[in-house]
């Protein structure tokens, strides 16, 4: 207290208000401001009490989204590093209309667009599982390697595009 009303004899306005209370009314506003001061510390304690039970509720809720990205970044880390199977087929033309319809079987919603020769985009929705199988087929089936992957999750199906690279075995 002291040190609050060292800095407000400082103020000339306000030491010549404070210089002209009574003893009674001075204590008056001591209390006062000390109810205030106990006000607002007492609402931002709450306020960060409410906030530490918000994040604490959402923490496993977010490790398990972490867990789950960091097991489909490993998969695709090793569907990129596979060589493809012996025996696939040949071209991005033919391929096109296979995989679109892979991913249909696979409840995703992809449009595929070939970009060069053998290489195809991919864009749209569906849920990062669903894409791992998908991938995982397309690698096995058609040599299908992701050189190009991003995942957006949210609630709902998630938002997916990337690049694929078909190898041919002629």
């Amino acid at each position: 207290m002291k040190a609050v009303f060292s800095r407000l004899q400082r103020l000339p306005v306000l030491t010549d208000r404070w210089q002209t209370l009574s003893a009674r009314e001075r204590r008056l506003v001591a209390i006062g401001l000390a109810s205030i001061s106990a006000l607002v510390l007492v609402s931002v304690g709450e306020s960060l009490a409410r906030e530490h039970a918000r994040l604490r509720e959402a923490l496993p809720r977010l490790q398990a989204q972490q867990q789950a990205v960091a097991a489909a970044a490993a998969e695709i880390s090793s569907l990129q590093a596979r060589s493809p199977d012996a025996g696939t087929t040949s071209g991005t033309i033919n391929a096109l209309p296979a995989l679109a319809e892979l991913a249909g079987t696979r409840g995703l919603s992809l449009e595929l667009v070939r970009v060069a020769d053998g290489e195809l985009r991919f864009e749209g929705r569906g849920e990062a599982t669903a894409l791992l199988d998908w991938l995982a087929e397309a690698h096995a089936t058609y040599g299908a390697q992701p050189i190009g992957l991003a995942v957006r999750t949210r609630e709902g199906p998630d938002d997916i595009s990337g690049q694929l690279r078909l190898h041919r075995s002629d």
